[in-house]
């Protein structure tokens, strides 16, 4: 039997998708990872697929929407399980697309263990697989039980996985959720406050991939900056966790998935010298204009991004520096961009990903 995962969004993510399919793999289940297109063939083999969605834009809904109608014209034997933000926002409007879709809100999605373990049984049980069956089974137990904490991610660092089926580079997701309520953003309620990963787990984690040969691994989370973990009896920030990985291991290479301009202090620039760290820094900007970036409830200004990358190069000789920005948001004037564009200009970023 064979499960298909389709995944939208951030590398967080893909991530979270294939520590899950790994799941799969170990219940004897053959797995596709590759992407479905209009012009994909129809797979009559596989029995559920899994979309672990994003929902930061509308843009990103309507995607999962077109994704989940996709899955369903291409595997009609079928149950889609829909996982991840977009899951948490409107569980009900997905199921209401067809009997054959069950919603795990992405504060649950750590039950998608249970899933693989129900869908043996279930197989095991039937002599033939009924797809709007089993997805009502799914909505009446796994995806119905109340999570055991409200407004946290349950069991947030479960899905994990040190060897990947779709990528070279081993992460470590250290960090889910977030405090923060930008005035543009659903994580803060899709995901959860923000939760850390226990230094010490992380660092035995990085050891162990030291040791089974790995040369690089990639520290991810939503929000980096908001990292407080667990240490010898109080808690540790990003930086120092990063300085305590390069002080334990001798050889594997660090890279930074993703840090807003606060990040960057002097403590964790002297920290980022160490040539095992990457000169790679992608920045959550969003805007250069100051009165854009007040209304989108974000906690600093564009000269503290100017301060923050011209302390990352000096700290990395001519690192590669890349940013997020939001074009047109509701109230945006002319010298607002224009504002941006100078910022952009002024850091030197060698790639933009815009969100118009």
């Amino acid at each position: 039997m064979k499960v298909h995962f389709e995944t939208t969004g951030c590398r967080l993510n893909q991530i979270e998708s294939e520590s899950a399919a790994r799941i799969f793999l170990d219940k004897s289940f053959s797995v596709s990872l590759s992407s479905f297109t209009a012009k994909s063939a129809v797979d009559p083999d596989i029995v559920l697929c899994v979309l672990n969605t994003c929902a930061v834009t509308q843009k990103a809904e309507q995607k999962n929407r077109r994704i989940i109608r996709l899955l369903l014209e291409k595997c009609p034997r079928a149950a889609v399980l829909v996982t991840g933000c977009y899951a948490q926002l409107s569980p009900e409007n997905i199921e209401s697309i067809d009997k054959r879709i069950a919603a795990l809100p992405g504060l649950l999605k750590s039950r998608i263990e249970d899933v693989a373990a129900e869908l043996s049984a279930f197989i095991a049980e039937k002599s033939e697989f009924c797809a709007a069956d089993f997805a009502a089974l799914l909505k009446a137990g796994i995806c119905a039980r109340a999570p055991e904490k409200s407004g946290f991610s349950e069991n947030a660092f479960k899905l994990s996985t040190d060897s990947f089926l779709a990528h070279s580079r081993s992460s470590i997701k250290i960090q889910d959720g977030c405090n923060n309520a930008c005035s543009y953003c659903t994580i803060h309620i899709a995901r959860g406050h923000s939760v850390s990963l226990d230094a010490r787990t992380v660092i035995d984690r990085v050891k162990q991939l030291e040791s089974a040969g790995q040369s690089e691994v990639v520290f991810t989370g939503v929000n980096i900056g908001q990292y407080r973990g667990a240490y010898n009896g109080g808690y540790i920030d990003f930086a120092y966790l990063l300085k305590l990985c390069l002080e334990e291991t001798s050889s594997i290479c660090f890279r930074i998935s993703s840090l807003y301009p606060e990040v960057a202090d002097d403590f964790f620039c002297d920290v980022i010298k160490d040539c095992r760290v990457r000169p790679h820094f992608h920045i959550s900007v969003q805007s250069g204009s100051d009165s854009v970036l007040k209304r989108m409830a974000r906690a600093y200004t564009a000269d503290d991004v100017r301060t923050a990358c011209r302390k990352l190069s000096e700290a990395k000789k001519n690192p590669f520096l890349a940013c997020d920005i939001i074009t047109g948001f509701p109230g945006e004037t002319d010298s607002d961009f224009e504002d941006t564009l100078s910022l952009c200009r002024d850091c030197g970023f060698a790639w933009v990903h815009i969100f118009p």
